[in-house]
């Protein structure tokens, strides 16, 4: 598992590095309701954009799943509820009784009249 994950790592940033090497020219960057520019490097702005656009669509994935991780927590503390109680039950059931504690009595023989 550990060489596959570093070999894509590897992958990614060598496709990063020859991205950002032939878009080194500076940009302005306007922010429009603010009076704010920004000269950056070109690959910083893609980079800059596709992370963000990353980042929103990760939390509106995590913001939309929210009823989903809710019942997984409700169903968990359910199963620990019910799984205690099968355990005392079945301590229960394990500890004898009065009727087997006490000895066993002999039961009399009846007779069937006629036989």
């Amino acid at each position: 598992m550990r060489l596959p994950l570093s070999i894509l790592i590897v992958m990614a940033a060598a496709i990063a590095v020859v991205f950002a090497v032939p878009n080194r020219e500076a940009v302005t960057l306007r922010f429009w309701p603010f009076d704010v520019e920004v000269a950056v490097a070109l690959y910083l702005a893609i980079f800059a954009a596709a992370f963000a656009g990353f980042l929103a669509g990760w939390t509106g994935a995590w913001l939309s799943q929210r009823k989903w991780r809710k019942r997984a927590r409700e169903r968990a503390r359910r199963i620990e509820h019910l799984e205690s109680e099968v355990m005392t039950l079945t301590d229960a059931a394990a500890k004898p009784t009065e009727a087997q504690k006490s000895p066993a009595v002999p039961l009399e023989r009846w007779t069937l009249p006629g036989a």
